[in-house]
Parts: structure tokens; sequence; C-alpha cells
């Protein structure tokens, strides 16, 4: 490795372990939202009867899953905005670039749920599993308790796959992509620092 690299990766570390408060800050209010959309959801998905086949189960919360990472971007935006720093920054890309693999995996989770080669639950559940694996990988350059949350999910997911299939996927992504990130986001919102 030589200087030049050496030193941008340092700078990375600095500016990451500086601004962990404001991670911390910024997670609260896209948990809440993600969480607040997937209640919603799984609400919207007990009336609409399509929800319930593989076809109508992979379309729906993926369209739902487009809305909240939309609606995520769109607010890191404007707290970039706000504290008047790029929106593209190092920090930024690091984290992007350890959830990417973790959602490109749910993505080809997608294909056979949408073919009806495995059940509705069978994809929530792995869905639950990758998208903890990808919250427990921004872990490592966000706060330690996102690292927690993903272990959780995992945990949640692998869970989920042991039981039958019968059950509804819906209650399952309600609770997981709905309940937890709601609850976490509470957490986080109500133990952050208070300023003066």
């Amino acid at each position: 490795m030589n200087r030049e690299d050496a030193a941008r990766n340092l700078e990375i570390i600095r500016t990451l372990m500086e601004r962990s408060a404001i991670y911390r800050r910024a997670q609260a209010p896209l948990m809440l939202l993600a969480g607040g959309v997937g209640v919603a959801a799984a609400g919207g998905a007990w009336f609409w009867e399509g929800s319930q086949t593989g076809h109508g189960f992979v379309v729906y919360w993926g369209a739902i899953a487009c809305g909240v990472i939309l609606g995520v971007l769109g607010l890191v935006r404007v707290q970039a905005i706000k504290a008047r720093e790029p929106f593209w920054s190092p920090p930024c890309r690091r984290v992007v670039q350890a959830v990417v693999p973790g959602f490109l995996g749910g993505l080809a989770i997608a294909l056979p749920a949408f073919r009806a080669s495995i059940s509705p639950w069978t994809a929530a559940s792995l869905w639950i599993v990758l998208h903890g694996c990808a919250l427990h990988s921004a872990g490592f350059f966000t706060i330690r308790g996102i690292r927690l949350f993903g272990l959780c999910l995992v945990v949640l997911g692998s869970l989920a796959l042991t039981l039958p299939s019968a059950w509804n996927a819906n209650l399952l992504m309600g609770a997981a992509f709905g309940g937890a990130h709601l609850a976490y986001g509470l957490y986080l919102r109500g133990t952050e620092p208070r300023t003066v």
C-alpha cells in the first residue's frame, strides 16, 4: 500500500469515527420511515388477495422495497444538504459498498419466488437473512447497534426458515421489515444524545 492510499484510508476512518453521532441521528428517521412503511404495507397486503401468491408477493413487496429505498435516499440527501456535506461522500460510498451484496442476493431470490419455485414464506425468510447480513456489514462503518440489529434479523430469518411455509408471509414481512425497524428507530430516537 502506498502513502496516498494509506492517508486516504486513515482520513476515511477518522471521518467515520468523528461522525458516529451524526450517523446515529441520521439512522433514526431512516429506520422509522422503513418501519412505518413496512407495517402499513403488511396491513395493505392483508386486504389484497393477490399478495399471497408468488407473483403477487414479489411484485407487491418489490414495489414497497423500491419505495423505501427511494425514501431513504431522499432523507439522506436532505440530511446532507442541511449539514452542507456532499451526498456521495467516501463514508457513504463505503456503506453502500457494504450493503449492495446483500441487496443483490435478495434480488436474486425474487426470480424463483416470482415463478413460484419457492414459497413466499421461504422468499421472505431469505430476504430477512440477507437484509440482516447487509445491515451487519454496514455496521462496520456506522454505529455498532446496526451490526447487532442486523444479527437479530439474521436470527429471525433463519428461525422463520424452520417454520412451515403455510404461514402468512406478509405478516412475517410486516414483523421484520416493519415492526423490527420501527422498534429500532424508536430506540435510536429515544436514546440519542440531547443537544443543549
